[in-house]
C-alpha cells in the first residue's frame, strides 16, 4: 500500500481488528481512477489512497471495523487474509492519527 501523498503516518499503532471506525464529518474526498484523495479542510493537509486504501475508504460506512472490511476485502482481492485485515488496522490506526476517522 502507499502512503500519503503529503505527510506519512507511519509511526500511528494499528487499530484493534474489532473497534468500530467511522468517518469524520469534516473530511472531503474525491476519487480519481482506483485512487482518492482526502483533504482536511479543519488541518488543511491532504492524503492520498492507492487502489486498496481507497477500497477500504469506499466500504468503511457498512463495514466499521477493520475484522469487517477484511472479510469484504478478501472477497475483492487475491491476498491472505490475515494481509488484508493487517492493512486495514494499519489504515484505520493512520486515519485515526490523522482526525480523518473518528473511533465509534
Amino acid at each position: 500500500m502507499i502512503g500519503w501523498l503529503r505527510k506519512k503516518r507511519s509511526d500511528a499503532a494499528p487499530a484493534s481488528p474489532d473497534a468500530p471506525f467511522r468517518r469524520a464529518e469534516h473530511v472531503v474526498s474525491a476519487a480519481e481512477g482506483d485512487r482518492t484523495v482526502l483533504l482536511d479542510p479543519v488541518q488543511g493537509e491532504y492524503f492520498g489512497l492507492d487502489e486498496v486504501r481507497t477500497r477500504i475508504w469506499e466500504l468503511l460506512p457498512s463495514h466499521l471495523t477493520a475484522a469487517r472490511l477484511a472479510d469484504r476485502l478478501f472477497e475483492e482481492f487475491d491476498a491472505p487474509r490475515e494481509t488484508l485485515a493487517a492493512d486495514a488496522a494499519r489504515l484505520l490506526g493512520e486515519l485515526a492519527a490523522a482526525k480523518l476517522v473518528v473511533r465509534g
